[in-house]
Order: C-alpha cells, then sequence, then structure tokens
C-alpha cells in the first residue's frame, strides 16, 4: 500500500485523499514510527506504540484510517478514542501482533459520548499470554453510533475476574462483531447494540460467558453510568449466529441474548441460530440463556459435550414489566452429559423456558446423558400461557438403572402473571420420549395449571412414549378449581395410563372432546369428568307427527347440533329446546310416512 499525497483541484485548492489510509503506523529496528500523507514523522516511539498519535491526528480532520503494518508492537498504556470521530485502525492479520500483559485495556472511550460516530478495528493480532493476574478488558468501546470489530484474533490466559472480556461495549445503536478469533478470556465477546449483529465468530476456553449481546440496556446496578441514546429506548433486534463456542461459559453461558439481570426491559428481540457450542476439556454451566427477551427465537443450534446447568435457560426474574412474551425453540440438536453433581445429589432439569406468554419446542431432539443417579425436578419445563410442544424427540439415559430420577420428562406450566389472557392453552403433539431404563417419577408428559384459570384447553395426541414411569405417561394437575377442555387422540405407549391430579379441596372439570380407550387413574381430589362430548345417531318423526324429542346423552347442553333428513321432508326443519339432556327436531309439516333425520351433536 502507499501513502496518497495532497491533491491539487482544478480550483486552485487542495484535497486529502482518502482512497488507502490516512496515516502509517509502522515498526523497524525496535522503534515505532507514524507517518502522515506526506510522509511526514507524527511520532517516533511512544507508550503505546504510536497508535495514540496516530488517533490524535486523524480526530483533529473528524476521523480517518490508520493503518498498522506487520510487526509486533508492545503498547505500555491504553490508546484513547475520542467520542465524535469517525476512525478504522487496521492491520494486516495476524501478522499484525499487539503484544503486552499489563492490567490495562488496549482501546477505549475518551470524551462524552455523540452517538453520531464510528469505530472501526478489522484484521490484527492482539497477544496477552503470560498476563498472570493483571486482568483487564482488552477492547471497550461504549455509546458509540457504530462499532465494528472484524478479523481479530485475541490471546490471553487470565480467566477468574467476571468483568474482563476480550471485546466489548454497552448501548451502542450498531454492534457488529464478525470473524474473529478470542481463546482464553473471562469473557469473549459482551456487545451491546439497539442493532448488534455477532457472527461467524470463534471463542473457546472462557471461564464466564462466551459471547452475549444485547439491546440497548438499562441496569439499576449501573444507573450511574449507563446512558441510552437519544430518541431510543430499552431494547432492540441481537442476532447471534453462525459462531463457534469450545469450553466457553464454564462459569455462566456459552451464548446469550441477555437484557441485564436487574434493570428494565422494552421490546427486546433476541435471536440465537445455527451456532456450535460443544466441550472438549471443559463443563459448560449454561449452553444457551435469554434473559428478558420479549421475542426469542433459538432456531438451528447444535450443543455438545458436558453440562451442568441449563440447556437452554429463558429468564425473567420475577417478571417485571417488559419480560419475555414468545419464545420459540426450533429444530435445535443436543447430544450432551448433564454432570450438575456428580456426588448423585443433583436435580435433573435440562431444559427451563419461563415467559409468561408463547412458549413453542417444536423439531428439537435431546439426547441426554446421566453419570450419576439424578434426584427429582423435571427435564423439561415450560412456563407460558400457550404452550406448544411438538415432534420433539427426547432420549434420557441415566448410568443407574430403576433410579427415581425425574419428575417428569416434560413439564407444561399455566403461568398466572399473564395480563393478556384468562385461559391457558397446552399443546403436546408428535413427541417421542424413550428411556432406556424406565425410571421416571411421575408422567413423561404433564400440563400443570396455576390459579386464577377458569378455562384451560389441553391437548395430548399422537405421542410416542417408550417409558413406564411410577405414574401415569400423561397427567394434568392443577393447584385451583380448573375447568378443562380435553383432547386425547392417537397416543401410544407402553403404558396406557392418564391421570388427573389436583390439589387438596380443588374441583377439575375435565371436557374429553376426543378421547383415546385408556383406563384412568386418580390421585388427590377425583375430578368431574364428562367423558362424552360429542354423539350422533338417528331419530325417526313419526307419520302426521311435527316433532321428535332426542336424548343425546352428552351431559351438558350442546353447543353445535346438525341435522340431516335421510329422505325428501315435506318442508322446513329445525332443532329448539336444547337442554343438557336433549333437544328437539321439528318441522312445520307432518309427513306422511315415518322420516328418518340423521343428528350429530357436540358441546
Amino acid at each position: 500500500m502507499a501513502i496518497y499525497p495532497i491533491t491539487p483541484v482544478p480550483d486552485g485548492s487542495t484535497v486529502r485523499r482518502l482512497e488507502a489510509y490516512d496515516i502509517l503506523v509502522y515498526t523497524e529496528g525496535g522503534h515505532y514510527y507514524a507517518k502522515d500523507q506526506k510522509g511526514n514523522l507524527v511520532c517516533v516511539d511512544s507508550p503505546t506504540s504510536c497508535l495514540q498519535e496516530a488517533v490524535n491526528y486523524v480526530a483533529q480532520f473528524g476521523g480517518g484510517k490508520i493503518f498498522v503494518k506487520r510487526g509486533t508492537y508492545y503498547p505500555a498504556s491504553t490508546v484513547n478514542i475520542p467520542y465524535g470521530i469517525d476512525i478504522t485502525i487496521e492491520g494486516e492479520g495476524d501478522t499484525t501482533v499487539f503484544r503486552y500483559t499489563g492490567p490495562y485495556r488496549l482501546f477505549q472511550d475518551s470524551g462524552s459520548p455523540t452517538w453520531n460516530d464510528s469505530v472501526v478495528f478489522r484484521r490484527f493480532k492482539i497477544d496477552r499470554t503470560g498476563s498472570g493476574n493483571n486482568n483487564a478488558e482488552i477492547i471497550n468501546i461504549t455509546f458509540r453510533g457504530y462499532v465494528e470489530y472484524d478479523g481479530l484474533t485475541i490471546y490471553d490466559d487470565y480467566r477468574t475476574v467476571g468483568s474482563d472480556f476480550a471485546i466489548g461495549g454497552y448501548n451502542n445503536i450498531v454492534a457488529i462483531a464478525r470473524r474473529n478469533r478470542i481463546f482464553n478470556k473471562s469473557y469473549g465477546i459482551s456487545l451491546y447494540g439497539f442493532f448488534c449483529h455477532i457472527h461467524d465468530n470463534y471463542v473457546q476456553n472462557t471461564a464466564y460467558e462466551g459471547i452475549v449481546g444485547g439491546g440497548v440496556i438499562y441496569t439499576n446496578g449501573f444507573s450511574s453510568w449507563i446512558k441510552i441514546p437519544p430518541g431510543l429506548w430499552v431494547g432492540g433486534h441481537t442476532v447471534i449466529e453462525n459462531n463457534i463456542c469450545i469450553d466457553c461459559g464454564q462459569v455462566d453461558e456459552a451464548i446469550s441474548v441477555d437484557y441485564g439481570a436487574d434493570g428494565q426491559v422494552g421490546d427486546g428481540i433476541g435471536i440465537i441460530r445455527n451456532n456450535l457450542i460443544t466441550t472438549e476439556n471443559g463443563v459448560m454451566f449454561n449452553p444457551i440463556t435469554v434473559v428478558k427477551v420479549k421475542h426469542a427465537i433459538i432456531e438451528g443450534n447444535e450443543v455438545r459435550g458436558q453440562f451442568k446447568g441449563d440447556l437452554i435457560g429463558v429468564y425473567n426474574f420475577s417478571n417485571p414489566p417488559g419480560s419475555a412474551k414468545y419464545i420459540d425453540i426450533l429444530n435445535n440438536v443436543f447430544d450432551v452429559t448433564n454432570r450438575k453433581d456428580l456426588n448423585n445429589s443433583a436435580s435433573s432439569r435440562s431444559l427451563f423456558v419461563d415467559a409468561p406468554h408463547g412458549v413453542n419446542l417444536i423439531g428439537n431432539k435431546f439426547y441426554i446423558s446421566y453419570p450419576y443417579k439424578p434426584q427429582g425436578d423435571d427435564v423439561i419445563v415450560l412456563i407460558g400461557s400457550r404452550v406448544v410442544a411438538k415432534n420433539n424427540k427426547i432420549v434420557l439415559n441415566p448410568s443407574t438403572p430403576g433410579a427415581v430420577a425425574r419428575h417428569m420428562s416434560m413439564g407444561i406450566i399455566g403461568n398466572v402473571s399473564d395480563p393478556d389472557t384468562s385461559a391457558n392453552i397446552a399443546i403436546a403433539s408428535g413427541n417421542y420420549i424413550y428411556d432406556p431404563n424406565q425410571d421416571i417419577w411421575e408422567a413423561s408428559i404433564e400440563v400443570i395449571m396455576s390459579s386464577n384459570y377458569s378455562n384451560a384447553y389441553v391437548v395430548f395426541e399422537n405421542n410416542l412414549l417408550d417409558v413406564k414411569p411410577y405414574w401415569p405417561v400423561l397427567g394434568i394437575y392443577t393447584f385451583s378449581n380448573l375447568t378443562a377442555r380435553l383432547i386425547l387422540r392417537g397416543n401410544l405407549s407402553n403404558a396406557n395410563v392418564f391421570r388427573y391430579k389436583v390439589a387438596s379441596g380443588v374441583t377439575l372439570t375435565v371436557y374429553q372432546v376426543d378421547e383415546d380407550k385408556w383406563r384412568k387413574v386418580y390421585s388427590g381430589d377425583l375430578p368431574t369428568v364428562y367423558a362424552v362430548n360429542r354423539n350422533s345417531g338417528q331419530a325417526t318423526i313419526s307419520a302426521n307427527s311435527t316433532r321428535v324429542t332426542v336424548q343425546h346423552g352428552l351431559n351438558n347442553a350442546p353447543s353445535k347440533v346438525l341435522i340431516t333428513p335421510l329422505a325428501s321432508p315435506p318442508g322446513k326443519l329445525w332443532v329448539e329446546n336444547i337442554t343438557a339432556t336433549s333437544f328437539d327436531i321439528v318441522t312445520d309439516t307432518a309427513p306422511t310416512a315415518d322420516l328418518q333425520v340423521a343428528w350429530y351433536a357436540e358441546v
């Protein structure tokens, strides 16, 4: 590359050309230099290896591009980048190396935020191996209009301080991290922007978080310095995709969309998709988490290896205003070993989703091994007022046969905190659950309804359950008086039983719209069950008569009655006097011969 000089223009003035770069930083003979476009030396040696002087030079023109030639640089202090400028610092890939071990950031902010600027770091290597206890955030750029980290390689070997990250920045408007490689840090990438895109990165061996992204946040614990960009609000759109995370999140999570544990949450959208998360030498705590996001999509990820927390954790922290509303978990593959407690005393919960409205768990594959005797808890817990679990495959394999291991393979729980509805809908359809040791304590799939609901719609259909629990394979449990409409259809199991279970003093009334012919087992207070909610037959209006009374046998007044004459009627036909036991078929013209009428009734 070359430095382009000031160029004359026809009116006799001059203009700076920005075709290649505005200033060159290079090293020769153990010295550092910064040279401007005219070839003038701006810096010869400095504590920042002439990086700060290069930044200061372009800042006087409102910004520019700094090109750092190949070589090894040993900065001994922080480079401060002022607000209100547009700046790019670019190297020659891994041949441009910043080597230091001191307890300071390499790049950080300076001045007061303007949010109308941009900072871009591109194609260089930072090496802090041998830093010992000299922990430091490496790059922290906050409150910018645009920030981008592209093609950086970062090494460190100190991973025990919670705020020690390689790439970071809070409350930017646009934040991009792509094609970076990060090794051995407490946090790998911790980046927040109203539009945040973290993609195609490789992160390995992080103690806390591997990759965390979020939108604009307000966190009470940091309210003295957290700033929200003018004209924006809490929330944003975060996409974390196509990354590889190996041995990440050994204390916290491997990949997370996090809108703050103790603050407010707005209209945030988080997407985590097509990432590979695995372990080679460590144990993950939580592979994937979502914290207080309005709508989250977790799709197409592959998780392999060992974990000890929740495979996917969706947390709301007591459901403050603006908590999660819709969670879609779609087509992920988990081939993992649950190592929550190697001393055989841990719960077995593997996936926890807490969303006060809709949860969709569709098309996922779970292969979960337990190298211990798990104690209680549920493998999959879904909390919401609209929950769909469809076409999932769950294979559980504890190493201790015959253990009373898990309460449920899948629990669907009604959440009373949702202000948008007064009824629950729970659908479990097309799921396959297999436990070779046949050691589930309660139901394989159970719907648990909390209080304050007068109606519930529960569907169990076409599930294949190769389990043999101590209790039935499917069930409904409620803590309060509840009326439920239930569909049982097309399920197959080696333990064909269904359970209604209620808390003491609670009344459960169940209308079975459709039903497999299963034996029922009850515990707790017995519910009132109306097993027939649809019926059909034929009735006869006798010759010279104008009506017939039909006993429909539904134990409740039908909401729908259909009639079809089986011969040409002499006049009009209709239905009246619908009650809990019968209805009348009426004609305005009496037939001269008996008239057969087919009927269908449904509650």
